[in-house]
């Protein structure tokens, strides 16, 4: 899973992004532009976890992250500056330029999807796969999206054992997510 958080990381990053969590499980990011209600008893990744997690492809932690108390399942925000604004045709070209990345960098990848999705009327591409190497088997959904002036991430990862129980909790957790423009 270190891999291939870390590999997210390195594509879309933002250090200087702040978050916020309320007490009702809410989640702000980028100055309130983002949010996202989290799952039942997900807290946030302290600094020191993430970049031990995260941090050792790319020497630089996520933008925010947050796991199950177990720390199996997360969510991993990240965000990097975009000159300008992606249309869906580029978000799928951006896709492909992800995955050859992906592909170069990731020892025991294997694909399951990728592909242009609509949630809440806004375009994501998503990549959705699996690695096995000698940290973790895990598997992955990442989405990302054009914000104003960022292209931002989400991904939801768990280990594949426990992929078939998490992943309708992560899912919810990302249909959960407003953009505000």
């Amino acid at each position: 899973m270190r891999h291939t958080l870390a590999l997210a990381a390195l594509l879309l990053i933002s250090p200087l992004c702040r978050s916020s969590e309320t007490t009702s499980g809410a989640v702000s990011l980028l100055d309130g532009r983002v949010s996202m209600t989290l799952p039942a008893g997900f807290t946030q990744m302290t600094p020191e976890e993430m970049s031990s997690r995260f941090g050792r492809a790319t020497g630089k932690p996520p933008l925010a992250a947050y796991a199950d108390k177990q720390r199996h399942a997360v969510i991993v925000f990240t965000s990097s500056p975009g000159k300008k604004p992606y249309t869906d045709s580029q978000l799928a070209e951006f896709l492909k330029l992800a995955r050859q990345a992906f592909e170069k960098r990731l020892e025991g990848l294997s694909w399951h999807k990728d592909e242009v999705i609509s949630v809440n009327g806004r375009s994501w591409g998503r990549m959705h796969y699996s690695v096995k190497n000698r940290d973790t088997d895990a598997r992955n959904d990442t989405y990302m999206t054009q914000i104003p002036g960022a292209m931002f991430s989400v991904n939801l990862s768990a280990p594949v054992d426990r992929w078939p129980s998490s992943q309708p909790v992560l899912m919810a957790a990302f249909k959960s997510i407003r953009i505000k423009e």
